[in-house]
């Protein structure tokens, strides 16, 4: 689905007989929806580790290091929506945190290798579920200036709540299940060394 079917979907929720022709139209939906679409769409995307919006990324270090704390730090992409910290080497990033403008802060000397939800703005790679949880919350979020019904405003947010559920849950689904242990962590407990669990220090 386009922006414009989004939009009208979103609008269909309201119950609003007009339709959009263009997201730019000069008409009070068409403002409306745009005010808000970037943050509903990056809102809904740090939800979940979404597969249709994955990456993976080698990252290299960053100068000068950090004043204190940590040995290094790496600059995320400008895309970052979500970091998949199940997919981080624990046994080389012990401890790490995530601060200002998507940086990355950690002890491992790099390169490293992250997985993480972008900012997916091509609205045909996303997936159909996605659209319908999105198109909900979009319509909660113009619900006041469009209606200014409290009721229908509600039944948008729990419509918004189900389909965020259903996504979710299908989403989680066609992923197998995260190995959080990896060789490294495997070897250090099977020769009686220490073992390393990754720790979030932000």
């Amino acid at each position: 689905m386009d922006r414009v079917e989004i939009s009208n979907l979103a609008l269909s929720k309201l119950g609003e007989d007009d339709q959009l022709i263009d997201p730019d139209d000069d008409t009070k939906p068409a403002r409306s929806i745009k005010a808000v679409w970037n943050s509903v769409r990056d809102a809904v995307l740090r939800r979940h580790l979404w597969n249709f919006a994955m990456k993976r990324v080698k990252l290299s270090r960053l100068n000068p290091a950090p004043i204190f704390g940590f040995a290094h730090q790496y600059q995320l992409p400008d895309d970052f929506i979500r970091l998949d910290i199940d997919a981080l080497d624990t046994c080389v990033m012990r401890k790490w945190s995530l601060e200002g403008s998507r940086r990355l802060l950690c002890d491992a000397p790099g390169p490293i290798e992250v997985r993480y939800v972008a900012r997916i703005a091509e609205t045909g790679d996303w997936d159909a579920l996605f659209v319908e949880a999105f198109a909900c919350r979009l319509a909660y979020q113009v619900a006041d200036r469009l209606t200014g019904d409290r009721g229908r405003k509600q039944d948008c947010y729990s419509a918004y709540v189900a389909a965020i559920r259903e996504a979710t849950g299908v989403d989680g689904r066609e992923n197998p299940p995260v190995d959080l242990m990896d060789s490294s962590w495997v070897t250090a407990r099977d020769e009686g060394g220490p073992s390393y669990p990754g720790s979030y220090t932000g």
